[in-house]
């Protein structure tokens, strides 16, 4: 049956072997030998020796000398609070290792976490991790998205109410997509929606420079088409790269014309001139080639 008193004697630094064996000792009034003690504990001969031991070495037990001899426990009264005064002696110890122990930890985890900032630039280079990364993106960003539009585009019919659920969020989405592309069947069946929805749209009557989307102006991602016609992105990690970016973007948004519903009053690039789509779905189709 456990004893009620050895929650308490580990509170003073002892394990429940030593405080079971410790109060055997004093409870007994008179010295005990090993056996004794095992008996008397339940704790295996070849066990209780060593923690004897210790407990002398804490002050509280007397050690008897050679083969079966006997021990006794220090009275209560001086025991106690000679592991009060072990244990103030540890937190004192503790205390004057704490500054420094401190600083190397802080230095170590600075250490690391300037290792992860020299990996600020991240190459993706399956097609599949892009889409991944977008999405992951796109379902975290808290404030604004900004995006340059153009072909090659992601496969955004798969989710076509994010942007909605983004927009109900309060989050400001701004695109400005290339002319060429309004008709692009990976543009077009949305777009309404999403500007009915509250995103800002222009359309820019020349050739964007590549796609680009930011994430509340510091993630970077930036799909690249390679001289192998490979997809590749550019997952960049800087706010003062984002800053640089967003200024090239307030340009070219200035320069652009806002995209308004069909159906609205103002003209609309989803009802371009016949001839004007046709160019559009020849680019387009361009567009989806140089990636293939």
């Amino acid at each position: 049956m456990r004893h009620p008193h050895l929650d308490t004697l580990h509170k003073f630094g002892l394990s429940t072997t030593e405080g079971e064996i410790y109060l055997a000792l004093a409870l007994a009034g008179a010295p005990m030998k090993a056996r004794d003690i095992a008996a008397a504990t339940g704790v295996p001969r070849g066990s209780v020796y060593p923690i004897l031991n210790a407990l002398a070495d804490k002050g509280i037990v007397l050690n008897g000398q050679g083969y079966g001899s006997e021990f006794a426990a220090i009275p209560a009264r001086e025991a106690l609070p000679r592991l009060i005064a072990a244990e103030k002696q540890k937190l004192e110890e503790a205390e004057s290792l704490t500054a420094g122990l401190i600083k190397e930890i802080e230095s170590k985890a600075s250490d690391k976490k300037g290792a992860s900032e020299a990996n600020l630039v991240e190459v993706l280079r399956d097609p599949r991790a892009i889409l991944e990364r977008f999405d992951r993106l796109e379902r975290s960003v808290k404030h604004q998205i900004d995006t340059f539009v153009k072909p090659p585009h992601f496969n955004r019919s798969k989710q076509p109410e994010l942007e909605n659920k983004l927009l109900q969020r309060g989050i400001r989405i701004r695109g400005i997509y290339e002319k060429s592309c309004i008709e692009d069947l990976g543009i077009k069946p949305f777009l309404d929606a999403w500007i009915s929805a509250g995103e800002e749209a222009r359309v820019y009557g020349g050739r964007l420079p590549h796609k680009m989307i930011i994430f509340d102006s510091h993630d970077i991602l930036l799909p690249l088409i390679g001289r192998d016609g490979q997809m590749r992105a550019l997952l960049v990690r800087n706010e003062e790269l984002a800053e640089t970016l967003i200024l090239a973007f307030e340009l070219i948004w200035e320069k652009s014309k806002p995209i308004t519903p069909v159906g609205a009053t103002d003209a609309s690039p989803a009802t371009l001139a016949p001839s004007t789509k046709q160019q559009a779905s020849v680019n387009c189709r361009r567009g989806r080639s140089a990636q293939k």
